[in-house]
């Protein structure tokens, strides 16, 4: 038994794909261009910055002093008063839901999509 495709069939599957085609291209670059910085410094939400920018922030608690750089597409510790310097280590961080931690100074860095989306709920102290 030979499947034999419609002209009207090939049409529904041609406006299917394309369908899919436009949805995907349109989630993809609309993530890239929403990307933002949220830095938490002791549990607190310290700032949001858009991946966009070009910026270096200090950021200086009880805890210790951090150096956070944006540029280009990403996001990368620049210095820390740390021992261990694992944040330093971690690189440059540039897809959703990725994490930069220094946990001796408690400052995390996550990479988000829109604002208000996939936000902490609460930190371990």
């Amino acid at each position: 038994m030979a499947f034999i495709m419609k002209k009207s069939d090939m049409i529904v599957y041609a406006v299917i794909l394309i369908i899919a085609v436009i949805l995907f291209a349109w989630r993809y670059n609309g993530a890239e261009q929403a990307l933002t910085a949220r830095i938490y410094v002791e549990g607190e939400l310290f700032e949001t910055l858009n991946l966009r920018d070009s910026v270096q922030i200090q950021i200086e608690s009880s805890l210790g002093y951090n150096a956070v750089e944006i540029e280009g597409s990403g996001v990368r510790m620049v210095l820390a008063d740390c021992r261990s310097q694992d944040c330093i280590r971690m690189g440059t961080i540039t897809r959703q839901g990725q994490i930069i931690a220094c946990l001796p100074n408690r400052v995390v860095i996550r990479l988000d999509g829109m604002p208000g989306e996939d936000d902490f709920d609460a930190f371990a102290g």
